[in-house]
């Protein structure tokens, strides 16, 4: 069968080289992330080999202004445990989307997060996994994704409703995006 080797190391890129980074406590696959140039970000949700899918979110933070290096701390818990989902946003304006709660559960939800909880925003117009996402809260895309077969659509967010934008040129899943 197929086995899914989980890491918690985490990599930082400096716009030339990438550099190991703190590990995330919890060792996991199919997380959403979101973070900004001031080196702070998110991780949220995610599964492992056992078939648990997690609702946690950890938080990274960093400062030019102290020699302590940055670190991930627990952060505000999901409302669901999701994996394959997609994010956006900084650490304390973050957004998570899409995703997978269960085999073959393709979910349709949108989370909020304030730097310390989240909440409900608006649904997905189609539920898909392993879409990518970028953009800001309040300015968003999730691309493609669908599980299989690979999917083309678009949506953008507004900070309170998903609207379809423009299809793909072509049909992709399992995305990454910045």
């Amino acid at each position: 069968g197929f086995t899914t080797t989980m890491v918690s190391n985490t990599e930082a890129y400096d716009g030339t080289t990438w550099t190991n980074s703190p590990t995330l406590g919890t060792a996991r696959y199919g997380l959403g992330g979101a973070g900004d140039s001031s080196g702070s970000a998110l991780a949220f949700g995610g599964q492992n080999n056992g078939g648990t899918t997690y609702a946690l979110t950890e938080e990274f933070t960093t400062s030019t202004n102290t020699i302590t290096a940055g670190a991930w701390a627990a952060g505000g818990t999901l409302p669901t445990a999701v994996y394959d989902n997609a994010g956006a946003g900084t650490k304390n304006a973050g957004l998570s989307f899409g995703g997978d709660t269960a085999p073959d559960g393709k979910t349709t939800a949108t989370f909020e997060y304030d730097g310390s909880s989240w909440t409900a925003g608006g649904a997905l117009n189609t539920g898909r996994r392993e879409l990518g996402g970028f953009g800001l809260q309040t300015a968003a895309v999730a691309a493609c994704g669908g599980n299989y077969p690979a999917s083309t659509l678009t949506e953008e967010y507004n900070g309170s409703s998903w609207t379809a934008g423009n299809a793909a040129s072509t049909a992709r899943t399992m995305m990454g995006a910045a």
